[in-house]
């Protein structure tokens, strides 16, 4: 896993100083994600766009639905697909309906490897996770 602190800046006024715990999706690191979980505000969802990674997605997504309701019902997700950029990819619609994701869960098209829409996925979780803080 790895951890970083990551600064967003919320208006004028605000610095939000986030603590991001990130876990591979490897079987063998399973009791890692779960302890991850505890105590957070939020979750990014990184699914493969890759057209032959989709089973690995729903696996991964699975599991994940399963350990967030454990913990917290109403915590934030926000899925993430990722390279986009390559041929032979699935679209929104395609993941959603593999995912049965549900129509609240929003879904940011990226390439992290060029930072494409990973500040913007940020900024969505981390007002989510505010907006459920003060609530």
């Amino acid at each position: 896993m790895d951890f970083g602190i990551v600064p967003f800046q919320m208006g004028d006024n605000w610095t939000i100083n986030a603590h991001v715990w990130s876990a591979t999706g490897q079987d063998f690191y399973k009791s890692t994600r779960e302890v991850i979980l505890v105590g957070a505000d939020g979750i990014i969802f990184v699914a493969d766009a890759q057209m032959n990674l989709q089973d690995e997605n729903v696996a991964s997504w699975i599991e994940l639905k399963g350990i967030s309701l454990e913990a917290d019902e109403s915590l934030p997700i926000v899925v993430f697909l990722n390279k986009t950029d390559l041929p032979n990819i699935v679209n929104e619609n395609q993941l959603r309906m593999v995912l049965e994701l549900d129509t609240r869960v929003p879904v940011f098209l990226g390439v992290a490897s060029e930072g494409y829409n990973v500040v913007e996925t940020f900024q969505w979780l981390f007002q989510q996770a505010l907006k459920a803080s003060i609530a």
